[in-house]
């Protein structure tokens, strides 16, 4: 139905009230017909009491972005629609001898002259606006980069879908090595990260009481003793996550205590009373958690434990550690006795192995 003004109309004939309906559709439709008629015209205050209760929206509305090609032709589409109503309405309105409201015929036509008479070469140039700004809306064609970074996009979201593939594999051995090639990565990226932020921290701080920039043999002093103190580090993290400096030879590594075996719980690997368990002669069964049955395995839950926070920091530091050595043997290649042939620069290389191997000997 169309919605009607508020203020009550008098009461008009039966083709009058239809002429008056499509004069109202067709000012719907079209929402650039001018309001300022004559005064006391109809068509006037329908068209703003139409627009004062958002019947109609605006021209920003339809047309959209400037150059919106499809906007503007959706919008000619519905003015031209709007004209053949409003002709249409005009004429049986004549032939009727008026509107509902005693007016003459022409003060519902005289809104409207600007749409039924256009300007003169209005027409061409909103034809050469459009192909204009189709010209400009054309087909962009994609840089390197931008080819560049959909291949990669695309290759990163494939590579993620396989890791779910090999992590969620049949075969138990594709399943850890899957997952001990995750860690070994994530430990290594952490670690480049980590060595990368504390040596830029620290060097920035020694060049202000150092001159590290002027002498070669001061920053070649610097690389080797970082070095040396991510090697302490790694080797203190390790005997402490061992417990060899806290608890020793007196911890209980090798108490056995049953644990829930189910990987996809978020309780996996808690100990639970042996009284839950259903037989506990043996070294697998089923144990009642809250009511539910779940699988349970009976493990040395001390052992595991700390061998596993040992290899996860040992990693960590032995990785920083690596880094720091490479950074202080590129350094070493670089220094003006090592750079001036190949075989020099390999000795270099040669010089860092040896002391990491006489390092590893009197630690031993």
């Amino acid at each position: 139905p169309i919605p009607c003004p508020s203020t009550p109309w008098p009461a008009p004939m039966g083709y009058q009230r239809w002429c008056v309906a499509l004069v109202t559709c067709a000012l719907l439709l079209y929402p650039e017909v001018s309001t300022q008629g004559p005064h006391g015209s109809s068509s006037a205050r329908m068209l703003a009491r139409a627009r004062s209760q958002r019947w109609l929206v605006g021209k920003a509305d339809l047309v959209g972005p400037p150059g919106h090609v499809a906007a503007r032709r959706q919008l000619s589409d519905r003015n031209a629609t709007a004209r053949g109503f409003i002709e249409l309405a005009l004429a049986a309105v004549e032939q009727g001898g008026g509107n509902p409201e005693g007016e003459p015929a022409g003060a519902l036509s005289e809104p409207t002259a600007a749409l039924s008479e256009p300007e003169p070469g209005a027409g061409e140039g909103s034809k050469e606006g459009e192909e204009g700004a189709e010209g400009e809306e054309g087909e962009e064609e994609a840089s390197p980069m931008d080819v560049g970074i959909g291949w990669m996009l695309l290759g990163s979201v494939l590579f993620v879908m396989v890791l779910f593939y090999l992590v969620n594999w049949k075969d138990d051995d594709i399943r850890r090595y899957s997952w001990s090639i995750i860690s070994t990565t994530v430990s290594i990226f952490t670690a480049v990260l980590v060595f990368s932020g504390v040596k830029e921290l620290l060097f920035t701080l020694l060049e202000k009481f150092l001159p590290l920039k002027e002498s070669e043999a001061l920053r070649l002093v610097a690389e080797y003793s970082v070095f040396l103190v991510w090697f302490a580090a790694m080797h203190a993290m390790i005997a402490y996550q061992a417990g060899a400096w806290t608890e020793g030879a007196a911890a209980e590594m090798h108490t056995h205590h049953w644990v829930i075996a189910d990987p996809m719980l978020a309780a996996f690997g808690e100990e639970i009373d042996e009284e839950d368990v259903r037989n506990p002669s043996g070294v697998k069964s089923i144990a009642y958690v809250d009511g539910i049955e779940v699988f349970v395995q009976k493990r040395h839950v001390a052992r595991d434990t700390r061998e596993r926070r040992t290899k996860c920091w040992a990693m960590l530091f032995a990785h920083m550690a690596g880094f720091s050595a490479i950074s202080a043997g590129g350094e070493l290649q670089q220094s003006a006795l090592l750079r001036g042939s190949p075989l020099t620069a390999a000795a270099a290389a040669a010089l860092n192995q040896a002391l990491l191997c006489l390092l590893f000997v009197v630690l031993a």
